[in-house]
């Protein structure tokens, strides 16, 4: 029935279109952007227009322009003659970029232009580009000329108005054009769906009948070529504390002669990579313009990630091509890496042409180029966590690299949220460096190709990390790149992850050394004092205080629950109680803590360490007047949620007094010991159901049967979750009767 009228719905739309025009409007951009059909088989979108054809339920529309100017100019002109004119902008698209479109005015001198970005003439903070509208006012000259920094072709384009006397505003729109290649078909709905090449569908909803109205005539444009901008504007954004990036045409890129002669600097420049290229020539060009293109960016992410290698470029000859078998690879290698000991740290048969194709341009490179850099740092690190003449100091430094500067999901992408559709690795016959296989994305830019993998073992990296440890929590005084690199590596961020994918739930004895300095130096390492320095990249940010508190919290927690992939033993908990006992008791984050480890004691049973464990904790508290007790700890503690620490408090002391009802436990020293946890546990948490459950058959255990009696009614008159779990219910019910009758045991 559905399809059938989808089809009386498509043929009442065809009939409708041949009759009148339509308008068709859409809100995707912001701006309501228009569909016109037209009775005579014309359409107009936006600054499109052209002949469609209907084909069943499609129309296929072919545009007559196949460009237009970015920008449209309407004037409005004043009565009389003005010094300056008020410029308007805003965009089709709904969203107007103030860096890469710029302006400047003239008596008609083109070469000597002073273009300024949009950005420059934001004075008021209420016209921003999240507004979709820019206006202010310029002196008046003879010709306006128009910017705008095509990303994708990396073209600057501009387009010159000429300014009549009189032209008093001008109200300039960027142009939103979609291709040639557009089809449009109608929905379920009625409405008209629009895509291009397939993509970007943007639905249109009718509006009406096309008003007669003529929209105002634009200015005249003519577009001007050779005009070289450079985009990053030194002279507005040169400051004290910051230069801006160079452009595009001035960027150098190192291009060696020859193979020889880039294999001999490769070894003199420190942090340097070596990217030969065995593409045709014309394809080795288009990749030096693309990563031109990517500096900016590859710049602002080697700054945040200190990633401070350098890239030189070469393409292999044609009679070069036996330096690849040489090092044991296929002559079929079409992208391979060097780092500067020669190590091969990626490698691809696949085309460096693809990172252009489907008009995906620097996104892929830029990525790639950080993770080749990434790979070059584990290089680094492999070398100086190798070599045996090296220091202490040394080690420690290195050790921090791979914490900081190393980036794990290069090497294990299956670890991580990238989608793969094959894992296949680029065919190599390499065997000397171990690799790894990188993942594809559905993305078709991307290269899939193979990249150097950490030559270190676990064993040799414990050894290596025990003896920094031997050396320097020796030490009264705190090293900061030690301090980080435990942080970062008990968070399961640090070297063991970068160098191996291996995170780290279970303490074995270099964490318990770790963590010991850690809480020893914590308080003075994150202080103002000695934490000056601020960081926005994440990976080196110096953790504060309060980081460094949920990090300790948090390596507790995991060695003493369950739930985490890799569970600890009762005998691991024990030790944990042992050797952190007094920073539990004394932690602020203890009750959260000390709940897994009651509830880890619960799980297996183990009665007599339950029983003397929680007595020892809840000894600290005034049980008789335990919410005046519990909230003068709350307030010694600021830093506690008093919800959760009521919540959490309250559902120890039911856990551990059910314990006794579960097991059929009939000590009556326990029994007595478990109703004052109960009574405690509904103080704080009165009208609980499933607590007055548990002191309900406590009480009876104790003998006072009348007592448990009313509590259970109780129990059962203020339950609250029939309609989620009514089994609990009919349970508390039987309770009751089996009370009532005498049949309780």
């Amino acid at each position: 029935m559905k399809n059938v009228l989808f089809c009386l719905t498509l043929l009442a739309l065809s009939v409708n279109i041949f009759a009148q025009d339509e308008v068709y409007v859409s809100e995707k951009y912001g701006n309501a952007l228009k569909l016109i059909l037209k009775e005579d088989k014309t359409y107009q979108l936006i600054y499109n227009e052209g002949v469609y054809e209907q084909k069943l339920d499609s129309l296929y529309l072919s545009s007559n322009k196949k460009s237009t100017d970015n920008f449209t100019a309407i004037p409005f002109e004043q009565g009389s003659q003005l010094d300056s004119i008020e410029l308007t902008f805003t965009s089709e698209m709904g969203y107007l970029s103030t860096y890469n479109i710029a302006i400047a005015a003239s008596s008609g001198d083109e070469q000597n232009l002073n273009f300024l970005p949009l950005f420059n003439y934001q004075s008021n903070p209420a016209t921003t580009y999240s507004d979709n509208l820019i206006k202010f006012k310029i002196k008046k000259d003879k010709f306006l000329f128009v910017a705008k920094k095509n990303y994708v072709t990396n073209e600057t384009e501009v387009s010159k108005f000429e300014i009549s006397p009189k032209l008093g505003r001008l109200e300039i729109s960027e142009n939103y054009s979609m291709g040639a290649n557009l089809v449009a078909v109608f929905n379920e709905k009625g409405n008209i769906v629009i895509s291009e090449n397939g993509a970007n569908p943007i639905e249109f909803v009718i509006q009406g009948k096309v008003s007669e109205q003529e929209k105002p005539k634009a200015l005249d444009y003519t577009s001007v070529k050779n005009i070289s901008i450079d985009w990053n504007f030194p002279s507005l954004y040169n400051t004290e504390n910051y230069t801006a990036s160079l452009n595009q045409d001035t960027i150098n890129v190192k291009i060696e002669v020859s193979l020889k002669e880039a294999l001999k600097n490769l070894k003199i420049k420190e942090n340097n990579c070596l990217l030969i290229v065995n593409e045709p020539e014309d394809v080795f060009e288009k990749f030096i313009v693309l990563h031109k293109s990517s500096s900016v960016d590859l710049g602002y992410y080697d700054e945040t990630d200190k990633n401070i290698f350098d890239f030189s470029f070469y393409n292999l000859k044609e009679d070069e091509q036996g330096w690849l078998e040489k090092i044991n690879y296929s002559k079929n290698t079409k992208f391979i890496v060097l780092s500067s000991n020669e190590s091969v740290i990626y490698s691809t048969e696949q085309s460096v042409s693809k990172l252009t194709e489907a008009g995906y341009y620097s996104y892929e490179y830029i990525n790639l180029a950080r993770e080749i850099k990434s790979v070059a740092n584990i290089c680094v690190v492999n070398e100086n966590l190798l070599n045996k003449k090296i220091s202490i100091a040394q080690i420690k430094t290195a050790l921090y690299n791979a914490s900081v500067k190393l980036n794990h999901r290069t090497l294990f992408p299956e670890g991580t949220d990238d989608y793969a559709i094959t894992t296949e690795a680029a065919p190599s016959v390499n065997s000397l460096d171990s690799t790894v296989e990188y993942s594809e994305y559905t993305n078709p830019a991307k290269l899939r190709g193979v990249f150097y993998k950490s030559k270190i073992t676990k064993q040799e990296l414990d050894a290596i990390w025990r003896k920094v440890l031997n050396q320097y929590t020796k030490e009264a005084e705190y090293d900061k790149e030690l301090f980080h690199t435990i942080y970062k590596e008990l968070n399961n961020e640090g070297f063991s992850m970068n160098l191996f994918g291996e995170q780290r739930y279970i303490m074995n004895e270099n964490d318990f050394r770790a963590f010991d300095y850690l809480l020893k130096h914590y308080p003075k390492a994150t202080s103002v004092e000695y934490n000056t320095d601020y960081n926005y990249d994440y990976s080196t940010y110096f953790p504060a205080i309060s980081d460094v508190k949920y990090l300790i919290s948090n390596v507790l927690s995991r060695n003493l629950s369950d739930g985490y992939e890799v569970n600890p033993t009762l005998e691991q908990k024990k030790e944990i109680i042992n050797r952190y006992g007094n920073y539990l008791y004394d932690s602020p984050n203890d009750y959260y803590m000390l709940t897994a480890y009651a509830g880890s004691l619960i799980t297996n049973k183990n009665e007599q360490e339950l029983f003397s464990f929680y007595e020892n904790f809840v000894s600290r508290f005034d049980t008789k007047n335990i919410i005046e007790s519990l909230n003068n700890y709350y307030e010694n503690n600021y830093e506690l949620n008093w919800y959760n620490l009521k919540n959490d408090f309250s559902t120890m002391a039911n856990n551990v007094s059910w314990y006794v009802v579960d097991n059929k436990i009939s000590d009556p020293v326990k029994i007595k010991k478990a109703i004052e946890w109960s009574e405690m546990s509904l103080k704080l948490s009165r009208n609980n159901s499933y607590y007055m459950d548990t002191l309900a058959q406590l009480y009876y255990k104790n003998g006072d049967k009348q007592k448990a009696i009313l509590t259970q009614e109780e129990a059962v008159k203020n339950y609250k979750d029939s309609d989620v779990n009514p089994d609990t219910l009919t349970e508390m019910k039987n309770v009751l009767e089996k009370m009532r009758s005498g049949n309780y045991k």
